[in-house]
């Protein structure tokens, strides 16, 4: 491709002057490899020479245009987005585009899943191994989630976590969370009715006041 544009995207001239003595046709050569292109030549040849420019006009086959959108696909498809198209290509439609994403996150996916296979068994099952600890065990089993996995919740977790908070006295889950859960599982469980604000003690009026 860089050797077909390089011979026929500019045109070449070829300056004719019969008659000339070679001295003078070195003349004229500079003076047309010097002037800038958007600029007119003039000169004045001997009266017994004839002037003539001819040009090497490109072969009408040699199209550019299935370089440029070659280059151009390429360069979209390493982007792996179809947005370009919707705003350059005719005729490339919503429909067309969702496609190409559908394919574009498939590539995603199986690249994630390789990736997570990778480091769980290069990392972290060596790691969980060197301190004494059995990859085979469910427990032990430590995954890599790329945000989009999100854990399944079970009424157990939930029952866990709320002995947990019991125990400890650290609010993991807070009844009304718990309650909540619960609904979510199927349980018909009632709401509270909100508790009235009870008016400050006596006791409590005196400090407020201190």
């Amino acid at each position: 491709m860089p050797k077909i544009f390089e011979r026929y995207a500019a045109p070449k001239n070829v300056w004719v002057f019969p008659g000339v003595s070679d001295t003078k046709l070195q003349e004229y050569k500079a003076a047309i490899e010097q002037t800038p292109p958007d600029e007119d030549l003039a000169f004045n040849p001997s009266a017994q020479a004839t002037f003539d420019i001819k040009s090497l006009a490109i072969d009408p086959r040699a199209r550019f245009e299935g370089f440029v959108n070659y280059l151009e696909s390429q360069y979209i498809a390493g982007m792996q987005t179809p947005v370009v198209k919707l705003y350059t290509a005719p005729g490339f439609t919503e429909a067309s585009a969702t496609v190409a994403k559908e394919i574009s996150e498939r590539k995603i996916d199986f690249l994630r899943r390789f990736l997570k296979r990778v480091v769980e068994r290069e990392i972290y099952r060596d790691l969980l191994e060197s301190h004494g600890m059995k990859w085979t065990v469910s427990p032990n089993r430590v995954t890599l989630n790329w945000g989009m996995e999100k854990p399944e919740l079970s009424f157990a977790d939930i029952v866990t976590l709320a002995q947990i908070s019991g125990q400890t006295g650290i609010p993991y889950l807070t009844r009304e969370e718990v309650r909540r859960m619960l609904r979510k599982f199927g349980f018909e469980v009632q709401e509270e009715p909100e508790q009235p604000e009870q008016p400050p003690t006596e006791e409590q009026e005196g400090a407020e006041t201190e």
